[in-house]
């Protein structure tokens, strides 16, 4: 059956549903590849230890009506339905299915496109701090080598978690097809992306399958609806799927009132106070001079790792106290107090996401908390306390449960929240590994409507409950998360994401108003402007914590000038959406590749900016020429090292940096 608009031209498969071709008309450009195999969806039914037991579409009934087809399904398994329509260049696929076997689903996997034929100089793009854009037929998914483990040849992405946004994306700068799961409730979905290669022919006959697997039990009876999804066949590069996503996801998406001071401020100085040994360099007591440090250097936030009785990594999640030996909670409120009278801000990190085996508290409740597998298996996470102080070959792994936010657990999550911000004195919050943990929960003891709905609805009710908490303790505290995405970003006003620095825009382009850093060390002049003009926050974290950044007078001075900077062009840069080259036509000259530009706008357009800075600390001359108007032909140029300026905006500016100077071009209009 024949799909087809002015735009596109699909072919259905009768056998199975799947697409046996989708051809780009406007291009003339055929995607699948000739002879490919198909399926519409595959369900993973285990049967005891199968448990890679699957269910592939077969034998539908197809009719059609109104520019769209919908096909039916119906084995001894399930009954389904599925509806295909076109939307100009894209293809919109909806499936409803219904369990009438004995044996429960698992998880569904709904479109799949299989067989894509490979596309000269294109990559496979994801929105995620994992891997998210590279060559899927090059050496970093393999190359042409295949393996019986065919993991090797393949990745899932999940949404809400390390992916951001809910997009998928293959194609070249010329052209490619984008994958989208369009639904508001943010249920779990993972991006998948195979590659096969076929040695047969000459020369290797190679092809790529796209699909999306929600992780969704349904048990004998149950009906599920899949979102709407959307394959969406484009010109451009993976930034038409962005900016299609990104525009829609605007049209719903709840977005925080976020705190002035924070969103115009350049990052935090990250300390660590007790190690995971137990050593330390800061107490409570140095708590001021810690906060002098940081506000000298022009930033008014601290994060403090290992403030808490046991030291970073340990005692998981029960003990979050004050450390007796500097003073107990009386030293510690003192404190906080005295940092706060220097206009600086605390923020404590709080994970309660995971939990210590090995504790008492856990072993007399906390052990009914834990998320459980289909296989009623705990779920290991990660031992960082024996990572960071043994050898990186120790097998202690196993010390650490993930915990699920079920009803019970909750009440002791917020119980701490407000000890730490409220008794305390602190005022604000980080919450480690909140993004993260996305792990579908089948334990019967907690009552979820749906395994997968428990981290979603559970950290929903925490992220609530404790955002309004710190704002009414705290009118100007705020929430950090580690990692974000659109689902935590709801509530949370920025995130610590670790080492943020390569192959950003995917992140920094589909969700602007998420705010995103990186790990900056002592003397690093080339990574601080490169994250400055990418408005990623500065995480200083300074020998890892455990310095000052006044130790480094010039590189303190450096980075309280990129805080000036910011601050005073907030309207035209904080304020506004990233929008990679856009407002750049070209940037020439003999040292034009030691200039970092980065365009911003305003979602109104009213203000724009052009974020320049120099990286390799020798002084460099371009010419830049915008692709914005100004309104009123001129623009103003505010810098880290100079006097503010107002040039003419016609025609190319000329650009004078001095080394590892930044600059900020302003326009209105």
């Amino acid at each position: 059956m024949i799909l087809e608009n002015a735009d596109v031209r699909v072919t259905i498969d009768p056998l199975t549903g799947g697409f046996a071709s989708i051809h780009n008309k406007r291009l003339a450009k055929e995607l699948v590849s000739k002879g490919t195999s198909t399926r519409l969806f595959r369900i993973i039914a285990p049967d005891g230890p199968m448990l890679c037991r699957h269910l592939d579409s077969e034998a539908p009934q197809m009719s059609q009506e109104a520019g769209a087809v919908t096909l039916r399904f119906e084995t001894s398994d399930l009954r389904a339905t599925a509806r295909l329509s076109l939307d100009g260049l894209a293809i919109v696929a909806t499936l409803e299915i219904t369990n009438t076997g004995r044996l429960a689903f698992e998880e569904l996997q709904f479109p799949c496109l299989l067989g894509l034929s490979p596309i000269e100089g294109a990559r496979y793009t994801v929105p995620s701090f994992g891997k998210r854009s590279f060559d899927p037929f090059g050496p970093q998914f393999g190359g042409d080598h295949r393996n019986a483990e065919q993991y090797m040849h393949k990745l899932a992405s999940r949404y809400p978690g390390r992916m951001v946004t809910a997009w998928s994306d293959y194609s070249s700068p010329a052209h490619g097809v984008g994958l989208e799961a369009r639904h508001t409730d943010f249920s779990l979905v993972d991006f998948f992306v195979a590659k096969t290669i076929d040695k047969k022919t000459k020369p290797f006959a190679r092809s790529l399958d796209l699909s999306a697997t929600f992780p969704r039990r349904l048990a004998p009876g149950e009906t599920w609806q899949s979102p709407p999804m959307r394959i969406f066949l484009h010109e451009g590069d993976w930034r038409a799927t962005a900016d299609a996503h990104r525009e829609w996801v605007a049209s719903w998406i709840v977005k925080p009132e976020r705190i002035a001071k924070f969103v115009e401020s350049v990052g935090w100085h990250y300390f660590f106070l007790k190690h995971q040994d137990g050593s330390s360099r800061f107490s409570y007591a140095d708590l001021p001079r810690m906060a002098e440090a940081s506000l000298s250097a022009g930033c008014p936030y601290l994060l403090l790792f290992g403030w808490h009785e046991g030291g970073h990594d340990n005692h998981y999640f029960y003990r979050y106290v004050p450390n007796r030996e500097w003073g107990g909670e009386e030293g510690l409120r003192a404190a906080v107090a005295r940092a706060k009278e220097l206009g600086a801000e605390l923020i404590p990190f709080f994970n309660g996401t995971l939990a210590n085996v090995t504790m008492p508290e856990h072993q007399a409740f906390g052990h009914r908390w834990e998320v459980r597998s289909r296989e009623n298996a705990p779920n290991h996470a990660g031992d960082w306390a024996g990572f960071t102080v043994d050898g990186p070959g120790t097998d202690r792994e196993r010390m650490h449960h993930e915990i699920c936010p079920c009803a019970e657990q909750q009440e002791y999550f917020l119980e701490t929240m407000r000890r730490i911000v409220r008794d305390y004195g602190f005022g604000n919050i980080q919450l480690d590994q909140i993004s993260i943990k996305n792990f579908p929960c089948y334990n019967d003891s907690h009552g979820h409507s749906h395994p997968d709905r428990a981290p979603i609805d559970g950290f929903a009710r925490l992220l609530d409950e404790t955002r309004a908490f710190v704002r009414r303790e705290c009118p100007g505290g705020m929430l950090l998360a580690e990692c974000t995405n659109e689902f935590t970003g709801q509530w949370t006003d920025g995130a610590w994401t670790w080492d943020f620095l390569e192959d950003v825009d995917p992140i920094l382009y589909s969700a602007p108003w998420l705010l995103t850093s990186t790990s900056i060390d002592a003397e690093e002049y080339a990574e601080a402007n490169r994250a400055f003009t990418h408005k990623i926050m500065f995480d200083l974290r300074i020998k890892g914590g455990d310095e000052l950044i006044t130790e480094y007078p010039e590189f303190a001075d450096h980075v309280r000038r990129l805080a000036s900077l910011k601050r005073r062009v907030a309207p035209y840069f904080a304020w506004a959406d990233f929008r990679g080259r856009e407002g750049i036509v070209a940037l020439e000259g003999e040292n034009a590749d030691a200039i970092v530009a980065v365009s911003y706008r305003t979602q109104d357009g009213a203000k724009s900016c052009i974020a320049l800075a120099e990286k390799n600390g020798a002084a460099a001359r371009a010419s830049l020429t915008l692709a914005w108007k100004s309104r009123d032909d001129t623009v103003r140029i505010e810098s880290s090292h100079a006097e503010t300026t107002r040039v003419s905006a016609n025609g190319p500016i000329a650009i004078t940096l001095a080394p590892y100077e930044a600059q900020v071009i302003c326009l209105d209009g």
